[in-house]
């Protein structure tokens, strides 16, 4: 009986390791891919003016979410620089913080604080959506179902792709707004490396965590189906917005990349 529930408890831990770590993981992995992408293509083109350009937004979202999330883990915060362009080293900001390594809330807050610029900012790409553009639901929504298969997965990226190809109105300050907000956030929002390093330190602790809280539904008796279908509306909203992220992302990757084609060609040309 015991060895049963032993089982039972290690196998739960490990499906929600699997679900919410591996979803965040999976697609921070691929946002960060079109991340590097669309950052050297759009440097290509503007230089590191263009990075100060879309830094002046973007980096003060990205050093803010980390010093939000710091202060609600309870870490010591030694200074803040909210936007200092450094060319040398290639940063634009930082959020210097300590924590007592005695503290398991602070330890697991380590892994919110690296993860905190995709979490806080992909919302707010959402929210540019509604504010801005006049017929937000038809990019959105084609996004928010879930894919049975490949062919349904390019099939929505499709259907989005083409609201928001309609949606250009060259004539509209909204949408030239939409277009500079979104592309600020988005260049600036994905964990540096060393982000994606303090992430880790909090990671086993969270493991940990589930663990314990899996024991203690076992020991009230509180069914694992349900308790594990109870998360699913919260794993499925933060899928699709971290999935809009990785859209909006992608268009600006398009974007930069035929930008850079046509300034390679004409600086070919005799």
């Amino acid at each position: 009986m015991l060895l049963d529930a032993v089982k039972t408890i290690l196998i739960t831990t490990i499906i929600q390791i699997a679900a919410v770590f591996g979803l965040f993981f999976g697609l921070g992995f691929i946002h960060s891919i079109v991340y590097r992408l669309t950052s050297r293509y759009f440097s290509r083109v503007f230089g590191w003016t263009g990075m100060i350009v879309t830094g002046v937004i973007g980096t003060p979202i990205h050093e803010f979410s980390h010093w939000l999330m710091a202060k609600i883990f309870r870490h010591h915060i030694h200074s803040v620089s909210w936007f200092n362009p450094d060319r040398t080293s290639g940063k634009l900001g930082h959020v210097e913080h300590s924590y007592d390594r005695r503290s398991i809330y602070q330890t697991m807050g380590n892994f919110f604080i690296g993860a905190s610029p995709i979490i806080f900012s992909s919302p707010l790409l959402v929210l540019l959506v509604y504010i801005f553009l006049p017929d937000p639901e038809s990019i959105v929504y084609p996004l928010t179902e879930f894919p049975r298969s490949f062919f349904e997965f390019t099939y929505m990226w499709q259907q989005s792709f083409l609201a928001a190809w309609a949606q250009i109105d060259s004539g509209s300050w909204k949408f030239w707004v939409f277009i500079f907000l979104s592309l600020s956030i988005a260049l600036h929002m994905a964990p540096s490396s060393y982000d994606q390093k303090t992430m880790w330190k909090g990671f086993f602790h969270i493991a940990l965590l589930m663990c314990i809280v899996n024991i203690m539904l076992t020991f009230a008796g509180i069914p694992y189906t349900k308790f594990l279908l109870s998360q699913l509306p919260l794993l499925y909203t933060i899928a699709w917005v971290l999935v809009y992220a990785i859209f909006i992302s992608t268009l600006f990757l398009i974007i930069s990349f035929v930008l850079y084609l046509i300034k390679n060609s004409i600086t070919r040309r005799p």
